[in-house]
């Protein structure tokens, strides 16, 4: 299906590190095994097995990232909601400058900081809609602030 060489470059190119990129062959190709029963044929095998490859390697990216902020991303958002506040735990619409209400703030901030809109939506117990609307709601309601500065 797919060798180990050709997984590593396909992480490669998209985590930009080496051991990285070496950790996430190794996850995607034992997710591919232990999952290759939900392999449909509906594709080449080649086309399935990148797409693990692609798939893990863009969620440790996230991970990463939510490493690197702490992993607590609402202290970002409300210092109050942290366990323990950072150096980072402020209030994103204050240092912008910009006037959002805290529901459209939380999801935009969750967004922005590479959340998906699930994850989003997970993150604020809310339905996908309701996250997606309140991120639409909120990049609108910025460019409009942004057009009149």
């Amino acid at each position: 299906m797919m060798d180990w060489q050709h997984a590593y470059r396909t992480a490669r190119r998209i985590v930009r590190n080496h051991e990285d990129a070496e950790d996430v062959a190794q996850d995607a190709l034992l997710k591919m095994h232990q999952h290759a029963d939900r392999f449909k044929g509906e594709s080449l095998p080649s086309t399935w097995a990148t797409s693990v490859v692609i798939r893990t390697a863009l969620d440790h990216l996230r991970w990463r990232r939510r490493q690197a902020l702490g992993g607590d991303r609402l202290a970002l958002i409300h210092p109050r909601h942290a366990h323990n506040p950072g150096p980072h735990a402020h209030d994103l619409s204050v240092v912008l400058g910009l006037r959002l209400s805290p529901l459209l703030q939380q999801a935009l901030s969750l967004y922005a900081l590479g959340g998906t809109e699930g994850e989003v939506a997970d993150e604020l117990g809310v339905p996908l809609q309701t996250a997606k609307a309140r991120i639409h709601r909120a990049r609108k309601k910025i460019a409009g602030q942004l057009a009149a500065a």
